[in-house]
């Protein structure tokens, strides 16, 4: 069942603009904060992963500020959960606080310890500082990491049979971009190398075609080329370029991957 359900999303995905692998991450990550927002802020276990990792990464934590205002008309969950990490920051700020000043007290006792370390050149060593230090990454690019993986592997595994839907799907969708393009190609094995041969073969060729477009564009701005219309293909050329690249474009508004 869990098989079937992969599979389904994997083609609707590759119906949708864009890298499709780039579209269930962003859905998941998307998902996790809504439904982290809607009925897990005081979840023990949820609480445990931000402290973890001091708060998300920069850009997931913006998300969850614009999709709870935007959701649901107010931040009672950003709220909640940042006054317990204030808290919880400030106190391991204090500790180390603490620790500068008894260190500063101890060497004035110890003058002539600071006289040798001079004298051999020694930096002084400042206190540590393992309280304020991330002991997991973002739980939300997590999330993310690992949606797309288990995807990437699905893809693989079904490209890898020639005669799968999987690749008439493929060829009419926007393809992986760069970056998930690289990394299936990191997770092929054995068994899955059909579809490693597939993407590249794939790949080569419309890497070759998207070259072409942006030559003649670039071509078409010289003056002696200036009456020259340009196609539709040949303008968007740059962007289809950026989009391979650059991955899908994240939503700066709070609102669902569209």
């Amino acid at each position: 069942m869990k098989i079937d359900f992969i599979a389904a999303e994997l083609r609707l995905a590759m119906r949708e603009p864009g890298c499709p692998i780039c579209r269930l991450r962003d859905e998941a990550e998307y998902g996790y904060l809504y439904f982290l927002l809607y009925e897990n802020v005081n979840d023990s276990s949820t609480r445990q992963q931000i402290v973890a990792s001091l708060d998300f990464c920069s850009q997931h934590t913006w998300q969850m500020g614009r999709i709870e205002t935007r959701k649901f008309g107010q931040a009672m969950g950003n709220s909640i959960i940042y006054e317990s990490l204030t808290a919880i920051v400030r106190d391991h700020l204090a500790r180390i606080h603490d620790r500068v000043q008894a260190e500063r007290r101890s060497r004035w006792r110890r003058g002539w310890e600071r006289w040798w370390e001079r004298l051999l050149h020694r930096s002084r060593r400042l206190p540590r500082l393992d309280e304020i230090r991330p002991q997991a990454t973002c739980r939300v690019c997590q999330i993310g990491e690992q949606t797309g993986q288990a995807h990437l592997r699905w893809l693989l595994e079904g490209l890898a049979q020639p005669q799968s839907d999987f690749r008439n799907w493929y060829l009419h969708s926007d393809r992986l971009c760069f970056p998930h393009l690289r990394r299936a190609l990191e997770l092929a094995g054995p068994e899955t190398e059909a579809g490693m041969e597939f993407l590249l073969c794939d790949a080569l060729g419309y890497l070759t075609a998207l070259r072409a477009d942006p030559d003649e564009y670039v071509g078409k701005q010289a003056w002696d080329r200036r009456v020259e219309a340009m196609t539709e293909a040949e303008k968007v050329s740059w962007l289809k370029a950026l989009r391979f690249f650059g991955g899908n474009e994240r939503s700066q508004d709070g609102h669902r991957p569209a």
